[in-house]
């Protein structure tokens, strides 16, 4: 395992991509995109290899890759915020806030998006369906992966922000506890007793 125990926090363009980081802890996760390509445009390959083509058009012509594009995506709103609600129950700091955080936000934008452009002019438009179809399986990907980064910290331990949001929550303590022994305040030379 690769020690990153005295490496600088990562910043920037390269903690964009962190997620992709559990791939090196391991590759099998690549597996996930051959899995939802297949079983989930089940209906394309079958048409293909029956030749039946007009099924395809008739497919594209009904959005079907955004609607495909939709439910690869969506289930992550919910697989994303699982882990920080019950951790929060639990009373225990979550990891990784911030990606999930801002993932989660992504991600409903993107359906948003998705259904509107399924339900506008351009529902039947292949070129259109397949660059948001590319996009969509990298996007849920990249989802996929910040749902296994607390299994590899190791890896990703330098894109956490639990000790971070932990020294927070110390800070606030610590600002509470000030506060509750605060008996006056000074300034200019005048007491206010509080």
């Amino acid at each position: 395992m690769k020690n990153i125990e005295n490496s600088e926090p990562k910043t920037g363009f390269s903690k964009i991509f962190a997620p992709f980081t559990v791939c090196k802890a391991e590759i099998a996760h690549l597996l996930w995109i051959l899995v939802v390509l297949v079983f989930g445009l089940f209906n394309f390959l079958v048409a293909l290899t029956q030749g039946h083509f007009d099924m395809i058009n008739s497919a594209f012509a009904d959005g079907t890759l955004y609607v495909f594009s939709i439910s690869i995506c969506a289930p992550f709103i919910f697989e994303l915020l699982e882990p920080i609600l019950v951790d929060k129950k639990n009373q225990k700091l979550s990891h990784f806030v911030t990606f999930i955080v801002i993932s989660v936000i992504v991600d409903v934008v993107w359906v948003f998006i998705l259904a509107c452009i399924w339900g506008g002019v351009y529902r039947g438009d292949f070129w259109c369906q397949l660059i948001f179809g590319v996009l969509s399986i990298v996007y849920a990907f990249y989802m996929y992966c910040i749902t296994k980064m607390e299994k590899y910290l190791p890896y990703t331990k330098e894109y956490d922000d639990a000790p971070y949001l932990e020294q927070e929550k110390n800070a606030m303590h610590e600002l509470e506890q000030n506060a509750e022994n605060t008996t006056s305040i000074s300034e200019d030379g005048k007491e206010v007793i509080v």
